[in-house]
């Protein structure tokens, strides 16, 4: 059994189990993606939000333009 053999893993946290679980199953199953319920829902949400007004988007090329702007200036770069 492999907790006899790593005694060590008992001593984690829930939380740091769960990570290891979860890193452990990417080590499986590298070509599925795994996402989370709450960001779906998420882009979900504003993407009808969109449906309903598209004026509210603005085009990728502003906004990266935009971020470049305020994060490469701020960082010398």
């Amino acid at each position: 059994m492999i907790l006899e053999r790593f005694p060590e893993l008992l001593k984690l946290s829930e939380t740091e189990r769960l990570q290891l679980l979860t890193e452990l199953r990417g080590t499986l199953f590298s070509d599925e993606v795994l996402v989370d319920p709450v960001i779906v829902a998420e882009l979900e949400r504003r993407m009808e939000e969109y449906r309903r007004d598209p004026s509210i988007a603005r085009p990728w090329s502003e906004v990266r333009k935009e971020l470049r702007e305020k994060y490469l200036q701020k960082h010398g770069e």
